[in-house]
């Protein structure tokens, strides 16, 4: 509630007095005997003025507020004004963090909500990563294409795709051009496995059919288990 308190500058009287404000609450004054609001301004110049008012009585009603504990002065020409703003705290609103002294009260905000989101999307991301690298290294692995040839190979078909499948590993294995028919001794590629090879595009472009595809199978499968073992043994 707004408390009002008067005074009259008097050609020859200053009427003062001394009541008690709390900070922050509204003051009321009112002025006559002074024609300039620019000196009641600068009067108030540490106060928070609210509005000034000239009234039909041809008074100044200024509200304004103080921010400021203790005794507080107001001097409008050669007359002074006195007027006391208490605290609005109490005594006991200032000692409300005393009992934060003893550790089992105190509340330490922790992050750990947004560090193990973070953490399990970092987690995820990289598992993520990880299984793509393992996938894309197994796909591009030749032994594992040589598998996958491999299961591809018919009774039909044994001819051509033995064949196929083992100079596409040995290319891929040591960057040679098997493929096209450039056969040269590397690794652990031997000259016997070069023949055997040369009896494998034989075979392919023979008129005779005949052989038996298990024999041809397995002996290719033996010859990339070599290669994969000589791999190992140059690591």
């Amino acid at each position: 509630m707004k408390k009002i308190f008067g005074t009259m500058f008097l050609m020859f009287s200053f009427i003062s007095f001394s009541n008690d404000y709390y900070i922050g609450e509204d003051i009321v004054l009112k002025i006559s005997g002074i024609s300039s609001k620019n000196e009641i301004e600068k009067s108030l110049e540490n106060f928070k003025i609210r509005d000034i008012e000239k009234n039909t009585n041809d008074e100044y009603v200024v509200r304004f507020t103080s921010f400021n504990p203790g005794e507080n002065l107001i001097k409008i020409g050669d007359k002074e004004l006195k007027f006391n703003v208490l605290s609005s705290l109490s005594e006991n609103d200032t000692k409300i963090y005393e009992n934060l002294e003893k550790k089992e009260n105190m509340y330490v905000e922790k992050d750990y909500p947004y560090l193990a989101i973070y953490s399990i999307e970092s987690g995820i991301i990289l598992l993520i990563l990880g299984l793509y690298l393992v996938i894309r290294d197994i796909l591009k692995n030749p032994f594992y294409i040589f598998r996958k040839d491999m299961r591809k190979v018919t009774k039909e078909n044994w001819r051509e795709k033995i064949s196929l499948a083992l100079r596409r590993c040995i290319d891929l294995n040591y960057n040679t051009n098997f493929l096209n028919g450039d056969y040269k001794i590397i690794g652990v590629i031997s000259e016997n496995d070069i023949e055997f090879l040369k009896k494998l595009d034989y075979l392919k472009f023979s008129q005779d059919k005949a052989g038996d595809r298990t024999i041809y199978q397995k002996q290719a499968t033996e010859l990339v288990k070599k290669i994969k073992k000589g791999e190992k043994n140059n690591v």
